[in-house]
């Protein structure tokens, strides 16, 4: 359905705001909308036009740092207020998350579909940061779709392909946007009413490549570093943009570091080590010297690619430091929680019977 707008969504409204489902006018009452784009306490829908005058305000109860609202969010707006205010934010069907810089979970886009792992000929085809990516895909339940971009910059790009079908089953498309090449079957990727993150490191292309699905330059676009070919910062925040096909697309400024914050997306990453975990004679093997090992028969064998096996390897143990880390910031926070509420309980009955006496 257009712009997203799937059951899951209508199924969350009432008849006021059903009938408001499909309102045009900013002004109205009660007005569904998907958000386009967030700063602080105020947030963009999609359709408004970028310099708004009144961009939606999240009021202070609705206000929480610790889970936002985000790109991609579905809300109930009341258009008549000055300046129109957020009412509500309805469920999601995904969350794409990482690692905060400063520890902790960063939600970073809501209800997407699929993604596109950008990665560039060069010096940024790194196989180790496409799979990081892919787990925080597989991590959020949605569907990846790698593309390697700038096939203009070299004339063959088949070592490169040939590189990133060392992934697996993950579908990779090779694409210029600068000269076309590749970008008619992008194009037929994209399904009307999907929504797809941009996700990749800086410098890969991502903005100009938004900009040559648009068919607009909407996107400042920028180069990579000749010193170091490290990607210069063009997309500061996020967007989400609607395509002239239908699909939507969120731009994401590119990042440095890609932290996990979950081990469910690792084994999806790597399905050809799974299987062989599976297949190993002892349940408990420790894949180092046990026999029956079908891990270390197939790196013998060279059916499993080591690089492959010391990426799962280092990406599980981080996830799931990570995930223990979380588990226990989370009750200490809860410890904290209860001993403020048992202060209370005990000074109220304190005051209650000094009220007594």
């Amino acid at each position: 359905m257009a712009l997203g707008l799937t059951q899951h969504f209508l199924a969350q409204l009432d008849e006021t705001e059903l009938s408001a489902a499909f309102e045009s006018d900013p002004r109205a009452p009660c007005r569904l909308g998907r958000v386009a784009f967030t700063s602080r306490d105020r947030l963009r829908l999609l359709g408004d036009p970028e310099g708004a005058a009144a961009p939606v305000l999240v009021p202070g109860p609705l206000f929480d740092p610790d889970d936002p609202v985000l790109v991609g969010d579905w809300v109930v707006v009341r258009g008549d207020h000055d300046p129109p205010l957020l009412l509500r934010r309805l469920r999601r069907t995904s969350t794409l998350r990482r690692r905060a810089p400063g520890g902790g979970v960063q939600a970073v886009a809501a209800n997407l579909d699929g993604a596109l792992v950008c990665t560039a000929l060069g010096h940024d085809l790194n196989l180790r940061r496409v799979e990081r990516f892919l787990v925080l895909c597989g991590e959020a339940g949605i569907a990846p779709l790698v593309v390697l971009t700038k096939v203009d910059a070299e004339a063959d790009p088949a070592l490169a392909l040939a590189r990133l079908a060392q992934l697996g089953d993950v579908e990779v498309i090779a694409v210029s946007a600068l000269d076309g090449r590749g970008m008619e079957g992008l194009r037929g990727r994209l399904e009307p009413g999907r929504s797809y993150a941009l996700l990749g490191s800086s410098g890969v292309g991502k903005s100009t490549l938004l900009n040559a699905l648009l068919g607009e330059e909407r996107q400042e676009t920028g180069g990579v570093r000749r010193t170091d070919h490290h990607g210069r910062h063009t997309t500061t925040a996020r967007s989400l943009h609607r395509l002239p096909g239908g699909a939507l697309i969120m731009d994401h400024p590119g990042v440095r570091e890609v932290g996990l914050v979950a081990e469910e997306g690792v084994d999806g990453t790597f399905p050809e080590v799974v299987a062989l975990l599976d297949a190993c004679r002892f349940r408990d093997c420790g894949h180092e010297t046990e026999p029956g090992c079908a891990v270390l028969e197939a790196l013998e064998e060279g059916t499993l690619d080591p690089g492959r096996w010391a990426s799962w390897r280092k990406l599980q143990r981080e996830a799931a430091y990570e995930a223990r880390r979380l588990d226990k910031r989370a009750q200490a926070e809860a410890e904290k929680a209860w001993k403020r509420i048992s202060q209370g309980n005990r000074a109220r009955l304190r005051l209650e019977g000094w009220q007594k006496g």
